[in-house]
């Protein structure tokens, strides 16, 4: 699963750099969330290859009327089969970019985690995005914990490496067995 996430601006990260800049260029300096992030925040999405393809998107598919009802997680398991998500698998697969996410144990204490990938300041998730009348949203596609993530929680997100950004949104084949792929190790660090 993964409720929260973040998007730090660490000079030393290029790549979030540029995204950013990309995001306020096309959208005329629109508001978007950075920091921590929480379901129904707008936030850079990438939505295609190119430089353009930065979009800001709303956290969580609509489910309803209330502005508030959203699915922020799609199943890697089920999404090519569920109605609300195949759609958008087979047409508008995105990269959600992040610095890291939070989890918490399932115990009494509900112990906050951070996770964040070892060799780089990015952490690119797989998502889904769709439309609607007032805004574009997206889901983060999640699928079984690794061993690196399995004792805090038994869902984590789908990670895409930089190599696999452009194949995941152009390439339906290259996605459905990505679908499959065990996510890379992270480090964990208590908050």
């Amino acid at each position: 699963m993964c409720g929260r996430y973040t998007i730090f601006t660490e000079a030393d990260e290029a790549a979030m750099y540029k995204l950013l800049k990309a995001a306020r260029e096309k959208y005329d300096n629109l508001d978007f969330k950075t920091g921590e992030i929480f379901p129904c925040d707008r936030v850079p999405v990438i939505t295609a290859p190119a430089k353009s393809g930065v979009d800001i998107l709303k956290w969580g598919f609509p489910l309803g009327d209330k502005p508030s009802s959203v699915i922020i997680n799609a199943r890697a398991e089920s999404i090519e089969h569920k109605p609300m998500f195949s759609d958008a698998f087979r047409y508008r697969r995105c990269v959600i970019p992040s610095t890291g996410f939070y989890e918490w144990t399932r115990d009494r204490n509900k112990t906050k985690f951070y996770f964040r990938c070892e060799e780089s300041i990015m952490l690119y998730m797989a998502g889904v995005w769709c439309e609607d009348h007032d805004s574009g949203h997206f889901a983060v596609i999640t699928t079984q914990a690794n061993a690196s993530m399995s004792e805090v929680h038994h869902r984590m997100p789908l990670i895409l490496s930089r190599n696999d950004l452009i194949p995941w949104m152009t390439d339906e084949t290259f996605a459905r067995i990505f679908l499959h792929r065990e996510p890379p190790p992270l480090v964990k660090k208590a908050v």
